[in-house]
């Protein structure tokens, strides 16, 4: 059974899993364009309680279209008690001639959450920029957190680059 790994980091080093492949959109011999297809992170990114912050960042060429599935788990603690949140999201985007359109507040799907005592609220978000979509993700503990933090797997079915803040 075949398998793929990283290796292991040291410290604040982290090994991503990148898997690339083309699509293919035309017929001839035109060579394919290889995208991300699925981008595994491999550190958790800390976040500030109650703070939006951008975790990834997707391409949007002029005049093309990107989807992509959103894995993450979202986890809080403020060393007593604790609180994890998983679930997935869906990001679109077009940019036509320049102009890119995508959705700012995606829904959650199959989210599951537990916690010890508390609350934790998870809101995704998404922002704009040239020729590119931003992920984002804001955890509201009710916790005083000394953890506070994201890990997520980004899945597309378009050609694009994920790049991680």
């Amino acid at each position: 059974m075949p398998s793929l790994q990283t290796g292991l980091g040291t410290g604040a080093g982290s090994e991503h899993v990148i898997i690339k492949s083309g699509l293919t959109e035309t017929s001839g011999t035109t060579a394919h364009i290889l995208g991300d297809r699925i981008y595994a992170s491999g550190r958790r990114l800390a976040l500030t309680n109650n703070t939006v912050t951008t975790f990834a960042t997707i391409s949007v060429p002029s005049n093309t279209m990107i989807a992509c599935s959103v894995n993450y788990t979202s986890r809080a603690s403020d060393g007593t008690d604790f609180q994890v949140e998983t679930g997935w999201f869906p990001v679109t985007a077009v940019n036509k001639a320049g102009t890119i359109t995508a959705t700012a507040a995606p829904t959650k799907y199959g989210n599951q959450q537990d916690v010890s005592a508390g609350t934790l609220t998870v809101t995704p978000s998404t922002t704009t920029g040239a020729s590119l979509v931003n992920i984002q993700i804001k955890n509201n503990s009710s916790l005083t957190t000394t953890t506070n933090d994201v890990a997520y797997t980004i899945v597309t079915n378009s050609i694009t680059s994920v790049t991680p803040s």
